[in-house]
């Protein structure tokens, strides 16, 4: 990969220029220009240079387009975490990920967007984030069950509250059939609570809370799970 910094870096809102001379290919800033994305996923004023690095030939002048989006929703790629999400930026704007399997290989322009990530530790990182496909036929009736699905979690939640009360303080149920079952029941009602949280959220889940409400819900089957 060869690095950017000496191509030229003409910043375009909404639209990509035309060059009658020489063809001109652009890429999408998920931010506007002085600005990068913080830790809790907003663009923040930042200093850091935007210089995307591209795989191959350096064309002579990319066009940047500021502030992309998605009509429904994004995701980010974690390449240090999962090569799966390994990318690379090619020449015409295009972004190619070689190890992907579920989505195509080759992303074009406008369904992506390239933005400098800052750390917890300060640490500044150039990451793709794609936009979802356009939802297939069916997708409102599926969202409506899945909205269906939170409400009857949320509905229980009280009722798995008071089961467990009542089998842990209750003496005469206090046994350990009683505990185990006031253990579980306790733990199913974390865990609604948990995908009521993750359902309603979506794709606008960031990072953070995603891992620990993951990590949460790990642990809760476990526990669920657990021979008495």
């Amino acid at each position: 990969m060869t690095n950017a910094g000496a191509i030229v870096l003409s910043p375009v809102i909404g639209e990509k220029a035309v060059d009658e001379e020489k063809e001109v290919y652009s890429i999408s800033k998920c931010c506007k220009m002085n600005e990068t994305y913080d830790k809790d996923g907003k663009c923040h004023p930042d200093s850091t240079p935007f210089t995307p690095e591209f795989y191959g030939p350096e064309p002579d002048t990319v066009d940047i387009i500021e502030g992309l989006t998605c009509d429904y929703g994004s995701y980010r790629l974690y390449p240090e975490e999962d090569e799966n999400d390994e990318f690379h930026l090619l020449t015409n704007g295009s972004l190619y990920l070689p190890n992907m399997e579920v989505v195509t290989q080759l992303v074009p322009p406008g369904s992506y967007c390239l933005e400098n990530f800052t750390s917890t530790d300060g640490h500044s990182e150039l990451l793709a984030l794609l936009c979802f496909p356009s939802p297939v036929a069916g997708f409102q009736w599926k969202k409506a069950a899945m909205t269906l699905y939170s409400i009857g979690c949320l509905f229980s939640v009280p009722f798995l509250a008071l089961t467990s009360i009542v089998y842990w303080w209750v003496q005469a149920l206090s046994d350990v059939r009683g505990r185990v079952l006031a253990t579980h029941t306790a733990c199913l009602m974390v865990a609604f609570i948990f995908l009521v949280y993750v359902q309603t959220m979506g794709a606008d889940l960031p990072h953070v809370p995603c891992v620990i409400v993951g990590n949460n819900l790990e642990n809760v089957k476990k526990v669920y799970d657990r021979e008495p």
